[in-house]
């Protein structure tokens, strides 16, 4: 039996060999040996998107009919069209047959991660696009990466003797039903995306790191009461600013942030994010700033006072925030701001923004009560 030491190899006996930012798929001799002579093969198309550990192709020989399992996920990006002729090539030379080649590809500790980096990636890609129609993409250098990881906070006070009333359970399910519809519209991804309620006071709930946003569950909410989080579990990165924000703003009562792909090629730009398209997308947002990156590190507070005046702020490299009365207006003017931000975006090959002038905006503000 053959082995390559320029390939990695799977329990099912599949090879992968990674090229520049590809790589090809086969299967091992072992394989092709234990299969028998092969006469038929089944494979993919290209663009089709491949899970690591998941069937993308099966093989007929005079013994049996087998499924072959992917190595990595990634996306088809070649087919190796000759084998649907001869698919005896892989019996002859296992390792120069290859099946298919996929690009975009991520491997993890198990399909789960791995799936969640290859969604973050191709997010990546999307905000990079998106930012570049608009001008440049900026991005982050070592020390503001450092100062993200810096900033992470490790300990959280905690409180013992946790009750969960029906109103407490009420909150914890919308929050719950928001977050997937989040997830259905690409608002949020892999597990990112904080959203918060306000309870009692300026107690509040809030969603946890590290859950895959389309199966968390009421259970994996976080209570936070009087600056403490329940015994056992571990609030968002961001709870102390949705802390901040719920004691100095009583008008609010719920805080998304997250990173859409088109709002999120208006934060790593820097270009500003024009809200004056339609009057709904003004009423709704009124003229979103831009908060510069590490205030949020730095001084929490410069956020909360921007958001006096308007509902929503956008913070540059790192998500959108967005606030209201109650968690549906809240995920409304997120649902309005990704889609003006995807309008001017599909519209800057166009040609110039005509926004609504002061005037016009003057007489929504007295028509709507716009404060």
């Amino acid at each position: 039996m053959k082995i390559e030491a320029d390939r990695k190899y799977t329990k099912s006996h599949e090879w992968v060999l990674f090229e520049g930012d590809g790589a090809a798929i086969g299967l091992s001799d072992y394989a092709q040996d234990a299969l028998g002579d092969l006469v038929f093969v089944n494979l993919p198309q290209e663009g089709d998107e491949l899970a690591e550990g998941e069937v993308f192709a099966d093989v007929e020989s005079v013994k049996a009919v087998s499924d072959i399992y992917s190595p990595i996920s990634g996306a088809v990006c070649a087919v190796n069209e000759a084998l649907l002729d001869a698919p005896e090539a892989i019996n002859q030379d296992p390792y120069g047959a290859w099946l298919v080649k996929a690009g975009g590809v991520s491997g993890g500790e198990d399909l789960m991660d791995a799936y969640q980096r290859f969604e973050t990636l191709e997010f990546c890609a999307r905000t990079v696009i998106n930012a570049k129609t608009l001008g440049e993409p900026t991005y982050l250098t070592d020390d503001q990466i450092e100062q993200h990881e810096k900033s992470l906070p490790t300990d959280y006070p905690h409180f013992m003797g946790v009750t969960y009333p029906s109103d407490e359970r009420a909150i914890r399910s919308l929050i719950v039903k928001m977050v997937r519809r989040a997830c259905d519209q690409g608002l949020m991804i892999s597990s990112y995306g904080t959203v918060s309620v306000r309870w009692r006071g300026n107690d509040f709930l809030i969603t946890p790191p590290g859950v895959p946003r389309w199966d968390i569950e009421p259970g994996n909410i976080v209570q936070v009461k009087n600056g403490m989080v329940e015994a056992g579990k571990i609030p968002s990165r961001s709870v102390a600013l949705h802390q901040e924000i719920y004691q100095s703003h009583p008008e609010i009562n719920s805080i998304i942030i997250t990173q859409p792909p088109h709002l999120m090629g208006f934060c790593t730009s820097g270009v500003k994010f024009n809200v004056r398209t339609i009057p709904e997308s003004w009423i709704f947002l009124k003229d979103t700033p831009i908060i510069p990156f590490g205030v949020q590190y730095e001084d929490s507070k410069k956020i909360s006072e921007a958001l006096k005046s308007v509902p929503a702020v956008l913070l540059a490299n790192d998500s959108v925030l967005i606030t209201g009365d109650g968690l549906l207006q809240t995920f409304d003017r997120l649902e309005v701001a990704e889609f003006s931000a995807k309008s001017l975006i599909m519209a800057a090959p166009i040609g110039e923004l005509k926004p609504i002038n002061d005037k016009e905006v003057e007489d929504l503000r007295v028509a709507f009560h716009v404060k």
